[in-house]
This record gives structure tokens, C-alpha cells and sequence, in this order.
């Protein structure tokens, strides 16, 4: 079975658009460049302090008690046991039962979809909230960049973090996921030589390598269908599944 990897997106820092063709009366001023960037450094302040605020992961857990993350269906189910969101059930139910609910034009038959998928629903995510804690791939061998021999580490270039998100492309793409610290894991340090030398003979290879990343999913964006996950662990590993390196 192939893996199936999630796609990396970066937003646009700024929170809105500025029209500079939008009429004013004469007591009104256009909004300026200054205006854009107030409001999006108080947005990136409200962000923060949910970030210090939300629950953090227990780094001891062990691994094996991580369970995988390998589709969108997934994530949604995780964002929703992490966000104080309300259930939109005719959200899920479009996702889950496209020709059954979503392109279904008999309103009994939609609201019978419904009413059966419910508690299939709410014991998803009861059973997500058990647990938020998760292994993922994240990214292969192109996503790592060459041994930079005056730092000793490798650069990792897709690990999203701020405004960018990682989402599966299958029904249920728009819920993604982000990482509150992933800033630190875009550096490898690696000075163990014949770790590094393994590593940089793989990395140009077609499928060699993984990056995984054992993550907590214990909050959500305001607004956005994201987690703020907290990644926990990050292994690079070759594709029998050996890791290689671990952060």
C-alpha cells in the first residue's frame, strides 16, 4: 500500500487585502500598509497567547502508544475531539456519505443518512478524544535538504508551522494540521558523521527516506479548520522503517 503523503500550504501573512480602489467619502481614509500590519500582529498576539494556553503533550509516552494518522477522515475526527467547536454534522456527513447525503436530492432519505451517521459521528471523535496522540509521514527524501557542513545539520524544507498547514488530498482536505514548534525541527543537528554521511547518500533517492513525526493534537486554530499540533518526536528513517536519525 502506498503512503499517502499530506500537502504543505503557506498563507498569505497578511490577514486581508488592501483595495486601493475602494471609494472613501471625505472623512474617511484608506486603509494603509501600517493598518495591515497592526492587524496582523494583533492576530499573531492572539495566537500566541492560545498557544501558551493550550495543552501541552507528554514527551514520556511511549511510542508505540501513538496511533497513525493516515488520512483526512482522520484529521477531521482530531480536529474536532481538539477544537470546542461545535459538531457540524452536515459537514461530516457530506464527507462521509457523498452520494448518500451530500448528492442527495430526497429530503427524507438525506435527514434518514443523517440521523443514522450521527452516532457513528460522535463516537469518532469521543474515541479521538481518548487519544490525541498521533504518527504521521510528513515528508521523503526530496523534503531534506543537503549536509551543510559549517552548521552539521540537515535543512528540512516542508514542516509547517506560523501560517502554513499540511492537509491529506482526499474528501476531507480542508481540516490541516500545524505545528506550534515545528521552528525547531527545521535544523537537523547531526554530528555524528556516519549518521550524517547514510542520510545524504539516501536523500537523493526516490523514495529512500520518511520523515515522521510523532505529534499531540491538543488544540485548534481560531477560526481555521487546524490543529495546533505539538510534534513530540521526529524520526527520519529509511524505507524498511530504521530510524535513522531522532529528534
Amino acid at each position: 500500500m502506498k503512503t499517502q503523503y499530506s500537502k504543505i500550504i503557506a498563507l498569505a501573512l497578511l490577514p486581508f487585502t488592501i483595495s486601493l480602489l475602494t471609494a472613501c467619502s471625505k472623512n474617511e481614509q484608506a486603509p494603509t500598509i501600517q493598518d495591515a500590519m497592526s492587524g496582523q500582529k494583533a492576530q499573531e498576539s492572539v495566537q500566541a497567547k492560545q498557544i501558551a494556553a493550550a495543552p501541552k503533550g507528554d514527551k514520556s509516552l511511549a511510542l508505540s502508544n501513538y496511533q497513525s494518522l493516515n488520512d483526512g477522515k482522520q484529521l477531521m475526527f482530531a480536529y474536532y475531539a481538539a477544537s470546542s467547536e461545535p459538531i457540524d454534522y452536515d459537514k461530516i456527513a457530506s464527507i462521509l456519505a457523498p452520494e448518500k447525503y451530500a448528492r442527495e436530492t430526497d429530503e427524507f432519505k438525506k435527514r434518514d443518512t443523517l440521523n443514522a451517521l450521527k452516532p457513528q459521528i460522535d463516537a469518532a471523535v469521543a474515541k479521538s478524544k481518548e487519544s490525541k496522540y498521533y504518527k504521521t509521514v510528513i515528508g521523503a527524501s526530496n523534503d531534506i535538504d543537503k549536509y551543510d557542513f559549517e552548521t552539521k545539520s540537515f535543512n528540512l524544507k516542508n514542516i509547517p508551522s506560523g501560517n502554513a498547514y499540511q492537509f491529506f488530498t482526499d474528501a476531507a482536505s480542508e481540516f490541516h494540521y500545524t505545528f506550534v514548534n515545528g521552528e525547531n525541527y527545521k535544523h537537523l543537528k547531526v554530528e555524528n558523521e556516519e549518521a550524517a554521511r547514510k542520510v545524504e547518500g539516501l536523500r537523493t533517492k526516490y523514495g529512500a527516506l520518511e520523515i515522521v513525526v510523532y505529534l499531540f493534537a491538543g488544540d485548534t486554530k481560531i477560526g481555521e479548520k487546524t490543529i495546533n499540533a505539538e510534534i513530540m518526536r521526529l524520526q527520519v528513517t529509511d524505507k524498511q522503517g530504521t530510524v535513522l536519525l531522532e529528534f
